[in-house]
């Protein structure tokens, strides 16, 4: 049972005639003077290899630059965009689009933005203001599903007249 390391060696050749018709054929073709068709088999052989591993490294850095993650302003809903890209709020649903790493409203030219402000009446605070100027009755309104109070009072406008200097 002692046999020797040579004895065990086994090459497996069975790929290798494959590779020595192919390099065969392209030395055949080069021979015969179309080493032209044999130049261009190669530079489309090396494009179509190279293509997308460059495809996947420029893209991989474009995304790096181009997508944040960020709030939404309304909701506060964490979500990631890519820059100058609209897209609705999953949570919320609001119309947003990314600038400059930060999610902004879309809103029609001329929109002012005003944040609300809730007042909240006391009784005395009602019936002075109820005895100092002319006021409507109290009415509900139903906001976003919180009902709030609301105290409406009507002023008259006035027109302002230019100075007489």
């Amino acid at each position: 049972m002692n046999s020797s390391p040579l004895k065990s060696l086994q090459v497996v050749l069975s790929g290798l005639s494959n590779w020595l018709i192919f390099f065969g054929i392209i030395w055949l073709l080069g021979a015969a003077g179309l080493g032209w068709l044999v130049n261009g088999l190669a530079v489309i052989f090396l494009v179509l290899l190279l293509v997308p591993v460059v495809l996947f490294l420029v893209g991989g850095w474009w995304l790096r630059r181009n997508t944040a993650m960020a709030d939404c302003p309304v909701c506060g809903f964490e979500m990631t965009g890519v820059e100058k890209m609209s897209l609705g709020c999953p949570s919320c649903g609001e119309a947003l689009k990314m600038q400059k790493g930060q999610f902004e409203r879309v809103t029609p030219p001329g929109t002012v933005e005003v944040d609300g402000v809730t007042v909240v009446d006391t009784a005395a605070d009602q019936s002075a203001s109820q005895t100092a100027t002319q006021t409507t009755p109290q009415t509900t309104t139903q906001t976003t599903g919180i009902a709030t109070d609301v105290t409406t009072i009507d002023v008259e406008p006035k027109r302002l007249e230019p100075r007489q200097e």
